[in-house]
């Protein structure tokens, strides 16, 4: 298994620090990468950013010096993504890639 579940570009670790320091989040916050909508059945899914403390039932591991947390409960849904930031004239934003490993 890949110790590095979800993996950051530099410009999104780049806008991710950006972020924690205009925003004020405490130092000790961390990158908190989650998913969100039905992950158990066919709804499908999609992925979530926040900033949060660790958790008992938390994997902590650094990614181009971002300290990331996800639930071990969700590890399987976000193994081998990749977040992106773009950021031009025609859009910003955060942006998920699942690499899949054939």
């Amino acid at each position: 298994m890949n110790p590095e579940p979800v993996t950051l570009s530099t410009s999104a670790a780049n806008a991710i620090e950006q972020i924690k320091i205009a925003k004020e989040i405490p130092l000790d916050f961390a990158l908190r990468i989650d998913v969100k909508g039905n992950v158990s059945g066919c709804g499908g899914f999609g992925y979530k950013l926040g900033f949060d403390s660790k958790k008992d039932s938390d994997i902590e591991y650094f990614h181009q010096g971002v300290k990331i947390l996800i639930d071990k409960k969700k590890v399987m849904f976000l193994m081998s993504l990749e977040v992106d930031y773009v950021n031009n004239e025609e859009e910003a934003g955060f942006y998920f890639d699942k690499k899949i490993k054939v």
